[in-house]
């Protein structure tokens, strides 16, 4: 069940970069973490996580968003386990996955 403010709609556009959402998260209180510019001062935080797949493509991505859903990083996975467990690793708050159109 989704902790998500009932009157507010935080669910992301149904692809990211060309990419079917199949799983999203969002945090809009607290980031989920910070991206960093190279010399490692803050840079975006990060809101939004999900996880995509490209039609007839093998791999998965987790997708890093800012506030607005705009995609500030990806990384492709094996599986869908590989690419939340990526996520998960990353992340400084407690995620609470949803499925694409519904909750999980």
């Amino acid at each position: 069940m989704s902790n998500l403010p009932k009157n507010e709609n935080f669910e992301p556009p149904d692809e990211l970069d060309g990419a079917e959402v199949i799983l999203w998260a969002y945090n809009p209180e607290k980031p989920f973490f910070m991206m960093q510019y190279v010399d490692g001062t803050d840079y975006k935080p990060i809101h939004g996580f999900a996880i995509c797949r490209c039609k007839g493509a093998e791999l998965f991505y987790k997708v890093s968003c800012d506030s607005a859903w705009n995609v500030e990083n990806d990384s492709d996975h094996a599986s869908i386990e590989d690419a939340v467990k990526a996520a998960n690793d990353l992340s400084k708050e407690p995620i609470t996955w949803n499925k694409k159109g519904s909750l999980i």
